[in-house]
């Protein structure tokens, strides 16, 4: 599990897992300066191939609306239900 504040660029993150040889796959749908947040805030919906991919691999969001109110979605295990 990766956990990254605002502003990470995707190629910063790639570089760190490679060095535990890890991937993830958001890096192949990134821009050269793109942030993670750049790739999920313009995933596709969860009913495509490549929304359910992005999908599967986050876990949590912390998010900041523009109105200032502070959002959270998901938790930082798999599975949060018994």
């Amino acid at each position: 599990m990766a956990v990254v504040d605002a502003g990470v660029a995707v190629c910063r993150l790639e570089e760190r897992l490679l060095e535990e040889g890890l991937h993830w796959p958001g890096a192949q749908v990134a821009g050269p300066s793109e942030t993670i947040g750049d790739v999920i805030a313009r995933a596709p919906g969860n009913w495509t191939m490549a929304g359910n991919l992005l999908r599967r691999y986050l876990l949590a969001l912390e998010v900041i609306t523009p109105k200032g109110a502070l959002m959270n979605a998901g938790a930082r295990t798999v599975k949060s239900v018994t």
